[in-house]
Formats: C-alpha cells, sequence, structure tokens
C-alpha cells in the first residue's frame, strides 16, 4: 500500500511521512533503479560483445584468451570445470585481452575487443555505450570488504588506490565477510556502484600482507596509485590471484621444528620399569631444575598409603639457543603411570603364591 506523504511513517517515529523516512525511501528507489537497469544493461552489452568476438575473430578467440588468462597457472585449467570461466573471465576478456592475428595485413590497433567494437558502433544505446566505456576505464583490483549489509550492499576499499566504494550486491552480501578480500573491478554509474567480474575465489584477511607486500613491490611505499598504473600491471596482479588461489586451495603442510628450529617428529616411547614411581621421580627429576617439585607434583595422585602413584612433568632445559630472550626451552613430556606395574606385580604374586590358580580368573 502507497503511503501519503502526510500520514504516519511506516518506521514508527510517530512523525508525518514527509518529515521521516520519505527522503531516504526515494533514494532507496532511485538506487533500486540504478541497479535493475545497470545489470539488465549488462546483460546486453556482454553477450553482444561476445557475439562480436565470434564474428571477429572466429572460436578461437574464447581458447586463446582462456590460454592467456590461465598463463601463470603451472597445471592446465579446463575452461570448462573451472569457476572463474563463468565470473572472472569474460569481462577480461572483453576488455582487457588483446587478440593477436595471425595476418599478413597491417598489424591492427592493440586495443581489448570492447574498444574496438566502441569506436565503429554507431547505433549503441547510450546506457550501453557508457557501461561498456565504464567496465573498459576500471581496473581489475583487489578490494577489502570493510562492512556488510547482509542481502543488500557491500562497503569495498581497493588495497591499492584505497578508493571506497558501497556496491550494491545481494548475493556476494550474502555470502562474503567482513575483512574478506575479493579480485574484481568496481564500475560506477550515478549513484549505483557494483562488481563487474569478480573471480570466484575470496580470500580470507591474512592474504591481507601478501597485496600489501605486492603493492610495495610495484609501487613503493608512499607513491599514490590510479587507475592507469592498475591496467598497466594487469597481469601482474592476474598472476598474483592466481598465485593466491593455489595457496589456498592447495596449502602446503607446515614444516614441524622445535623451538630451536630443529625438524621435529612426535615421538611416544613406553618404558616398564621395575620401581616405585617415587623412585622414578627421585631419578628424573633433574631433567626439569626450573621448577619445584611441589609444582612438578601439583597434579600427581597417590594411593591409599598416601604412596605417589601417577604423574606428568615436562623436561626442560634452561633457555633456548634460537630465542636468546627464552627463560626454557620444553624438550618432552614424561607421565608415569604407577597402577598399571602395581597390577602386574599384585598377579606375579598371587600366581607365585598358588601356582594352581585360574590364570584367566586373576586377570
Amino acid at each position: 500500500m502507497k503511503i501519503g506523504r502526510n500520514d504516519p511513517c511506516h518506521c514508527g517515529s510517530g512523525k508525518k511521512y514527509k518529515r521521516c523516512c520519505l527522503a531516504k525511501d526515494q533514494a532507496t528507489n532511485v538506487i533500486d533503479y540504478e541497479w535493475q537497469k545497470l545489470r539488465r544493461t549488462e546483460g546486453v552489452v556482454v553477450p553482444l560483445l561476445l557475439h562480436v568476438a565470434n564474428e571477429w575473430y572466429g572460436p578461437d578467440f574464447i581458447e586463446k584468451a582462456w590460454q592467456e588468462y590461465t598463463e601463470s597457472y603451472n597445471e592446465s585449467l579446463p575452461i570448462e570445470e573451472t569457476p572463474e570461466s563463468g565470473t572472472s573471465f569474460v569481462p577480461w576478456a572483453l576488455f582487457n585481452y588483446i587478440h593477436q592475428e595471425e595476418s599478413e595485413a597491417d598489424p591492427p590497433i592493440e586495443v581489448p575487443l570492447a574498444f574496438s567494437f566502441l569506436m565503429g558502433a554507431k547505433d549503441l544505446d547510450p546506457d550501453q555505450k557508457q557501461f561498456a566505456l565504464e567496465a573498459f576505464r576500471q581496473p581489475v583490483s583487489f578490494w577489502s570488504v570493510q562492512e556488510v549489509n547482509q542481502g543488500t550492499s557491500l562497503r569495498l576499499r581497493d588495497l591499492f588506490t584505497h578508493s571506497e566504494h558501497t556496491v550494491r550486491e545481494r548475493q556476494a552480501s550474502e555470502v562474503l565477510k567482513k575483512g574478506d578480500i575479493v579480485y574484481t573491478r568496481v564500475i560506477s554509474l550515478g549513484q549505483t556502484a557494483v562488481m563487474f567480474g569478480m573471480a570466484s575465489i575470496p580470500f580470507p584477511p591474512d592474504y591481507h600482507f601478501d597485496i600489501l607486500d605486492a603493492r610495495e613491490t610495484l609501487f613503493g611505499p608512499r607513491r599514490k596509485i590510479s587507475n592507469a598504473d592498475l591496467q598497466e600491471v594487469e597481469p601482474v596482479l592476474r598472476r598474483l590471484y592466481f598465485a593466491l588461489r593455489r595457496r589456498l586451495l592447495n596449502p602446503q603442510l607446515p614444516t614441524l621444528q622445535n623451538t630451536d628450529g630443529d625438524p621435529l617428529e612426535f615421538v611416544k616411547l613406553i618404558y616398564q620399569l621395575d620401581c616405585s614411581p617415587r623412585t622414578v621421580f627421585d631419578k628424573l627429576r633433574s631433567l626439569n631444575v626450573l621448577e619445584t617439585e611441589e609444582a612438578l607434583l601439583a597434579d600427581a595422585t597417590q594411593n591409599e598409603k598416601g604412596e605417589l602413584q601417577t604423574f606428568t612433568f615436562s623436561w626442560m632445559k634452561k633457555g633456548s639457543e634460537k630465542h636468546r630472550s627464552w627463560d626454557n626451552a620444553i624438550l618432552g613430556n614424561i607421565t608415569i603411570e604407577g597402577g598399571r606395574a602395581h597390577r602386574r606385580r599384585k598377579f606375579a604374586e598371587e600366581i607365585r603364591s598358588n601356582p594352581h590358580r585360574d590364570r584367566q580368573t586373576a586377570r
């Protein structure tokens, strides 16, 4: 039902609608209209350019573009099985990839297909032309999710240029979380911005440092970066995406080391000792001189006679060869369970005193 300007506002404030949420709702309606219009335009421009690519260059266009798009990946990525083929690849092929024809004629102008088409197109709708030009101008970059309005929008920050946009994204805002990093281009028309060709794999926040390292390597620590700068290093950023993708999807197992940096392998050794737990403790006490006896036996158990039964303590040495500021380093953990040996001795004594006793029953 339509709300009149002088009706009570739907938010429950008690104010008239015109003095409360009218302006906000009108702005939202404008953005929703622009978003729908932008997506409809995208749905016309992309198929149109794919049709032009096929007419100009034939089916080899997509195949060659895919080979260049994934060139940094050492292993084959079949286009029909790789999720990027339906997300980030097609916009890249149309707006970034430069097709090289094998011809004896004069070499063509080295520009992406979309730009070549725009230069010659005369009957394009103004909205379609504006969309294509904006997509051509905007570089692909790494964006950090700053804020999520679930089901509606995302606030993104470019990790290279530091520019920010609030993009209208329904599906992505249901999946992405604050701190996630996406590889995409953001295009803005009017009051509305959207992601165009977001790569399939988002990265967790700890990949932020890899991208900042790349930023410093490419441009230095303080230089202000422009969209034109990012356009020039597009192949490098694409290789970075695939390198991070490989690491995320095929993580390497960590190398186990002790605190001194030596190779580490966990080993559990079990010994049967023919002596009391107290005797064992007294003999092994020197393996940990950094803690008091009271501390070492704080969690120990005793039998009904008050004798030490079970205890665990750390085998520890003073200092660390690698970390000079450390007071100690743990070499292992020692656990004594006196009850096991006690039960075995008791059973052996019973057998010796009564050799005809049923051994299975005694167990």
